[in-house]
């Protein structure tokens, strides 16, 4: 805590001069800082909906990084992960797909495997999208938002850590697009485009956007299947819109994508002693060590063949009545269909030597409404009512088989049907206290929310092709086998709510302070677990109250434009909810007559009651996490901006209580481990637009680098690194509408381990994947229309 408490004094004492004394100073006359209010123009000034409201990101009490369309352009950003090299505090993991991503900010991120509730929501067109494939394609976009700290009682799902945002460029009365190719190493091939077509003036207009990627796998394998870490999709997506009278708007949203890759690769790098206990030393030693030899961009997977395979189907659509100048009425509809295949070679080993692969199957379904009022019934408030529901289901063949220990017999595929529900009534206000103070505004909000969740659970048959579906989950069928007392449930509710004031001190001068409590649903583990276990079938909702004091500011100094957000916190969380991994029957070592562990997790050398994915969610006790964000940039010279950001966390637990049939599998008998994020990363970054014209357009170059301390993924604690991008962008050539740009990722090659594939101790192997190796292309962009 004393770097936080170091790094806030030093903003507070250095920055007064420029922030506090604005006024002041200006008026001197030989003072070195000049304040001036932003223009209109302002490269700073991005438009938010943080609030569901659009604001500036520079008066919105909320701790909010947001890139546009031509910043995620400039960034490079081609994946939803690209995000973090930009965003302070936010860490990004695949979980077996990039489709699958991991979101961790302020300490709080959604299980990597079970049926928890994730502390970070993705919305994609103001709709939640489910807790599994909850990455959406970056073509098309108007922007992305990144908030940060508990959510919910403005709009959509109950979150403790945040929210990222994701707007599709919206259909418009004027016709326009653009079309994109980008050629790269790696035979790396990407079309894109999107074309405005207006059909009735003012009244309905089609925007039409597509995406095809296709890359070779940049992890070479010597296994007679693919090279890992290809690209193989295909996206589309149509928006239609109708504005038939001035009172009624309505957006309505088609998306797809299909994707037919190889996965990431899960690549081994060590050999844990429990390997002599279980007696697999002499199997896995040899192909770890040569795996280390051949480094992290050849692996050899034998005769196993990794697939990962995704569809999604989404409909969105937004309506918006305006009843009179002070009502207007909203409702937001949305439903995804998706599935996922997967064929994981969880440890990176041959498949003769295999300890641990993944065979997933996976059909879901998501239906969510939610009503907004927004009302203004005096000029000096505005207040938000409203009600969600979500419901969460299978649509089709719901589970997985590990198989576990090459050799021995872990019985049959099995089937995980869940079911969540979730419905919630909130309201907010911002009342203007302008009476008291010039610029001065109250907001509180509060919602109360009711989730219900049902799981039924059952074994079916002992290899592909796998055909019993949800509705076959209680009944008699001779290939299906319910666990005793299969079907289960629970449900948890709570309050939740947000007071705070906020201070438009100046208009290049925005403070604020917060106080929310979030909320994350309990639920269940699966299956039916057996022996020990049994105890943690079921876990608590967790809350997390916070304080967060933020300043958001635009001056100059000694004539430079300069721009600083700054914003500190403490945020307490009660029953965290954490995943416990390494719960695998290994029959091959398991004796009924006096079952062990690690050879039975649970005491009954049954792996058909074995937790899913091999990990429990279960409630170990209390936390503080304090923190300090910053976002910064300088313009020291025409067309030169310099810029950075960072994030400082620190986490103290206040409470240990964890099951004592999970506690020995937990790395720390004294702290919740601090997981899945740094505790310290920033980026410094450049652009630099040269004067006049070249080649009749403008010419910029670009360089960011982002540097990630180290980061604890389950036991182990990966090392820190950094990372460089760099791009050249030649913008309008001629005044054509034409735009050249060069790229590069990973300018220095830098090989880092970002997250784990296996990693845990009851289990022989090290695995994990890796950073992407140096890309770089070029891209050719046609703009019409405009």
């Amino acid at each position: 805590m004393k770097t936080i408490e170091k790094a806030w004094l030093f903003t507070t004492i250095f920055m007064p001069p420029a922030i506090w004394a604005g006024p002041i100073m200006a008026q001197t006359g030989g003072g070195a800082v000049a304040v001036a209010a932003p223009s209109p123009t302002d490269s700073t000034d991005i438009i938010v909906t943080a609030r569901r409201r659009e604001e500036s990101i520079q008066s919105v009490p909320v701790s909010v990084s947001a890139l546009n369309a031509e910043g995620l352009r400039q960034r490079s950003v081609t994946q939803l992960n690209d995000i973090r090299f930009s965003v302070p505090g936010v860490f990004l993991l695949g979980a077996g797909s990039v489709e699958n991503s991991t979101y961790t900010i302020r300490a709080q991120s959604r299980p990597t495997s079970g049926t928890g509730q994730p502390g970070v929501v993705t919305y994609f067109a103001e709709v939640p999208l489910p807790t599994t494939l909850s990455s959406a394609p970056t073509y098309d976009l108007a922007n992305i938002q990144v908030l940060k700290g508990p959510q919910g009682t403005l709009f959509g799902r109950n979150t403790i850590g945040g929210a990222v945002l994701i707007t599709p460029a919206r259909a418009e009365y004027e016709f326009g697009g653009y079309a994109q190719a980008t050629y790269g190493n790696y035979d790396a091939i990407s079309v894109e485009g999107a074309v405005n077509i207006p059909i009735v003036a003012d009244r309905v207009a089609l925007r039409l956007a597509t995406r095809i990627d296709r890359r070779d796998g940049y992890t070479k394998n010597l296994g007679t299947g693919g090279d890992l870490d290809d690209l193989h999709s295909d996206s589309l997506r149509a928006t239609l819109r109708l504005d038939p009278t001035d009172w009624l708007s309505n957006d309505f949203i088609v998306d797809y994508r299909k994707q037919d890759q190889n996965s990431a690769a899960s690549v081994a790098f060590g050999v844990l002693p429990i390997a002599v206990t279980q007696g697999v030393a002499g199997r896995v030693t040899p192909p770890v060590q040569a795996q280390l030899a051949r480094g992290p961009r050849v692996v050899d997977y034998g005769a196993f063949k990794p697939i990962s395979n995704v569809r999604t189907l989404g409909l969105f659509n937004r309506t918006t009545i305006t009843m009179s100048d002070s009502a207007t009425l909203i409702n937001i509809f949305g439903f995804r269909k998706q599935s996922w295949y997967a064929e994981l070679n969880t440890d990176g080993l041959p498949d003769f030597v295999g300890i641990l692969d993944a065979h997933n199957v996976f059909h879901e379904q998501q239906l969510s409404n939610e009503v907004q009022l927004r009302l203004s019934p005096r000029p000096w408030a505005d207040v938000t009512l409203g009600g969600f529901y979500l419901d969460n289901r299978p649509n089709g063949v719901n589970g997985s088989d590990l198989d576990l220990f090459y050799g021995s017999t872990n019985g049959r595929f099995k089937y995980q049907y869940y079911y969540q529900k979730s419905k919630a009534l909130f309201g907010n206000a911002s009342i203007n206290l302008g009476s008291l103070a010039e610029g001065l505004k109250l907001n509180a909000g509060f919602r109360y929310t009711w989730d219900n969740f049902r799981t039924c659970i059952g074994a079916g048959e002992f290899q592909a092709p796998y055909r019993i579906k949800p509705k076959d989950c209680s009944v008699t069928n001779p290939n299906f086998a319910p666990f005793s007392g299969a079907e289960i449930a629970t449900s948890s509710s709570a309050p939740t709510w947000t007071i705070g004031l906020d201070y438009q001190m100046r208009p290049d001068l925005f403070v604020y302070a917060v106080t929310r409590r979030g909320y994350r649903a309990g639920g269940l583990n699966q299956p039916r677990l057996g022996g020990s276990l049994a105890a943690v079938q079921s876990f608590k909702p967790e809350t997390l109250t916070d304080v967060e004091l933020g300043a958001k500011s635009s001056f100059r100094v000694a004539g430079m434009r300069t721009k600083l957000n700054v914003s500190v916190f403490r945020g307490k969380s009660k029953d965290v909810q954490f995943i416990v991994s390494g719960f695998s029957t290994n029959l091959a070592l398991c004796n009924p007559a006096n079952p062990t562990r690690p050879s039975s997790p649970d005491g009954d050398c049954d792996p058909n009651n074995d937790p899913a994915s091999s990990a429990v969610l279960t409630n170990v006790g209390d936390k503080v996490v304090k923190g300090l964000e910053f976002e910064a940039s300088i313009e020291p010279v025409a067309g030169l901006t310099i810029g950075g950001t960072g994030s400082i966390l620190n986490q103290k637990t206040t409470r240990l209580d964890a099951p004592a049939a999970v506690a020995s599998n937990i790395s720390s008998s004294t702290e919740i481990p601090f997981t899945l994020q740094a505790k310290h990363s920033y980026t410094v970054n450049g652009r630099y637009v040269v004067p006049g014209d070249v080649f009749g357009g403008n010419l910029a170059f670009g360089v960011d680098y982002f540097w990630s301390g180290k980061v604890l993924l389950n036991t182990y604690l990966a090392p820190s690194y950094g990372l460089v991008n760099a791009r050249i962008d030649l913008n309008n050539v001629g005044g054509r509408g034409v735009d050249l740009s060069l790229f590069m990722r990973n300018v220095f090659d830098k090989t880092a381990l970002v997250t784990g594939s296996l990693i845990a101790p009851t289990l022989p192997v090290l695995s994990g994947i890796y950073t992407e190796p140096r890309m770089y292309g070029v891209q050719l962009r046609y703009r019409f229309g405009e």
